[in-house]
């Protein structure tokens, strides 16, 4: 017997258009960054401007699997994680690809 009130789980796509991603690809070159610290720079900067709170503050999905435990590739399990990415709004005013590599690589590295 189907479970009443519980709301079908859907998927939406939301393509990038390729000259979209040629210019995050450049940008991210031209500041030796990943595209990923782009994306964030542009998801916390809409954020802010939606929510202006301080700090800005949004959930990250990273992989556990760069632990350190031998063989943990062969390991079947959850090594999925959400954590906190937080950025202080103010240096939000410019391009702070570097701030937001270097709060990456603190997150992958926990």
């Amino acid at each position: 017997k189907p479970k009443k009130n519980i709301p079908e789980i859907r998927q939406k796509d939301f393509p990038v258009p390729a000259m979209l991603y040629e210019q995050i690809l450049q940008v991210s070159h031209s500041y030796f960054v990943t595209p990923a610290a782009c994306l964030y720079y542009l998801w916390a900067k809409a954020l802010h401007v939606f929510f202006p709170y301080d700090p800005v503050v949004f959930g990250v999905t990273v992989s556990g699997r760069n632990i350190g435990i031998v063989h943990i590739d062969k390991l079947v399990g959850m090594f999925i994680h959400t954590v906190p990415f937080i950025i202080n709004p103010e240096t939000l005013d410019l391009p702070c690809f570097e701030s937001i590599n270097k709060i990456m690589m603190d997150i992958h590295c926990h």
